[in-house]
């Protein structure tokens, strides 16, 4: 992040953390609903509030990646978080799949919604697993 080591710091890696927490609730909501066979917008009209949260919550990864390079590990998330995206990032890509073969077909609004709504977990638990991860304190 952009801010100076501190307590400001902290707040905004809550605050952030937050806000991630919240997009992944909405996305577990929406692909609930959407595997359930109907349109979440008919439940909550104003859902599109999702994509600028997003990308609220994801400039400052991709400012982290940058900064730190691109390596093997630039957000340096633990094992067990990696695992967390590897799992959600095969489900995302099932999803996208899912999505191309149904909409050769015939396809219905919740089934769009499934693929959208799972591209929102990938991102939102991403980040908030990155904002909440534990922080070492470096020593002075």
């Amino acid at each position: 992040m952009l801010i100076p080591e501190g307590p400001r710091r902290r707040i905004a890696r809550q605050c952030f953390g937050a806000l991630s927490a919240v997009g992944l609730l909405i996305s577990l909501w929406a692909q609930m609903v959407s595997l359930a066979g109907f349109d979440p917008r008919a439940f909550f009209p104003k859902i599109w509030i999702v994509e600028p949260a997003l990308t609220l919550v994801l400039l400052p990864l991709i400012l982290a990646v940058f900064r730190n390079g691109i390596k093997t590990d630039p957000l340096a998330l633990p094992h067990r978080a990696r695992v967390i995206v590897y799992c959600l990032l095969g489900y995302y890509a099932f999803q996208f799949y899912l999505f191309l073969y149904r909409a050769s077909q015939d396809l219905r609004t919740s089934q769009a919604w499934q693929m959208f709504s799972a591209g929102w977990i990938l991102v939102f638990a991403l980040a908030y697993l990155y904002y909440t991860k534990p922080r070492l304190r470096r020593r002075s």
